[in-house]
């Protein structure tokens, strides 16, 4: 993404396994593999703001999102 505002951010990562344009769930729960940014301790569903944020304070900046996919 270019031209983003320095500020604090937070990043979520779908892969649409299904190709539904849709998060899948079954019983409440994501069907399909998902990620969050700052998910060093693991993997947290529907995570805060907060907890996911980091802080944009350069012109580059490379972020990464541990994906996390359910055993269905």
């Amino acid at each position: 993404m270019d031209n983003l505002p320095y500020g604090n951010y937070a990043v979520g990562v779908l892969h649409d396994q299904d190709e539904n344009g849709n998060l899948s769930l079954k019983n409440g729960y994501p069907t399909e593999g998902y990620g969050m940014t700052n998910t060093i301790n693991g993997i947290k569903l529907w995570a805060t703001f907060e907890a996911c944020m980091f802080e944009m304070d350069t012109n580059e900046k490379s972020v990464e999102a541990e994906m996390y996919y359910p055993r269905m």
